[in-house]
């Protein structure tokens, strides 16, 4: 069953693939947390906008149409300092690197992964600072 420090902690989860943005939000609801889910950036930054505060953490597919994974986790916490980040992706690290998608400082879950590796990897990013403070350290 699901962990008792998930009990009414709310994710977002964006993933342009809708099956496999379902099997996330199953799963993640499965473990007791509250879970909202976004197509892409746009929608993502539109549930957000609705549910800011209440938002704890965001687990982004790092690949998508528009807006990279990269591109919303740094937007959202600029203007949600209190967010944590979780990245997603089946691509290779070459690609990833190639194309200035990673950020070392923020968790990446690498496709596939086990529903027990989920659950693991959202665990440690709610232990994570927020990323707005990740970002200002880098930056002092």
């Amino acid at each position: 069953m699901g962990d008792a420090s998930a009990a009414g902690t709310r994710l977002l989860v964006v993933d342009d693939e809708e099956t496999v943005r379902a099997v996330l939000v199953r799963a993640l609801a499965g473990e007791g947390f509250t879970v909202d889910a976004a197509e892409d950036g746009a929608a993502a930054l539109a549930q957000l906008e609705q549910r800011g505060g209440q938002v704890a953490l965001v687990v982004t597919d790092l690949v998508m149409p528009g807006m990279s994974g990269r591109e919303l986790g740094r937007t959202a916490a600029r203007r949600w300092p209190h967010l944590r980040l979780l990245f997603v992706s089946g691509y290779s690290e070459e690609y990833l690197h190639s194309h200035a998608l990673l950020d070392a400082r923020v968790p990446l879950l690498r496709k596939p992964f086990l529903p027990s590796r989920l659950r693991e990897a959202v665990q440690d990013a709610l232990r994570q600072l927020p990323h707005a403070e990740l970002l200002a350290r880098d930056a002092g």
